[in-house]
């Protein structure tokens, strides 16, 4: 991947030691040749190992994944979901090493309401999708699904600013 050469020789740099906890953003291995004093992972998901047919032969985020998951101290679930899924894929873990922790927030944020009318039936899609969601994919499937049902479905996608727009 690039960039990683510089991240490895910034982190390489660094003394490790000096933190209490490292917590890398991604599954690269590079942390595992710094010394530091305990490793925490956060797993989102395990889509990866669940639909591999779905990633390039190419992607090493299984491998990747698995050498961090068992080098971990501690690993952060973001649902019970995913702990379990994580057990079943990887049962020598121990359900002792992973806390589920939500991402969402209970802060209240000071925003406007706003109200939209919306049709009986719609599907709703929150957030900023890019390639690696397979956003495209489910755009396709949802326009297929349209003519097959010969119908219209609404599709609402919220992110930087509300969007709708009809399929089919």
């Amino acid at each position: 991947m690039p960039g990683y050469g510089l991240l490895n020789r910034v982190v390489g740099s660094k003394k490790m030691k000096d933190y209490d906890i490292v917590h890398p953003t991604y599954y690269n291995p590079y942390i595992l040749r710094c010394k530091y004093n305990k490793l925490v992972i956060t797993v989102y998901d395990m889509i990866h190992e669940i639909f591999p047919e779905m990633f390039s032969p190419n992607d090493k985020t299984i491998s990747n994944k698995k050498q961090l998951l068992y080098a971990a101290d501690h690993i952060i679930a973001i649902s019970e979901s995913t702990k379990r899924d994580i057990l079943r894929i990887y049962p020598n873990i121990s359900p002792d090493k992973i806390s589920v922790i939500y991402i969402a927030s209970n802060i209240a944020l000071n925003v406007p309401n706003i109200y939209m009318q919306l049709p009986e039936k719609f599907i709703l899609f929150v957030g900023n999708r890019s390639i690696y969601k397979n956003f495209n994919r489910f755009m396709k499937s949802i326009n297929q699904f349209c003519r097959l049902i010969k119908n219209c479905i609404w599709f609402v996608w919220v992110a930087e600013r509300l969007i709708t727009m009809s399929l089919g």
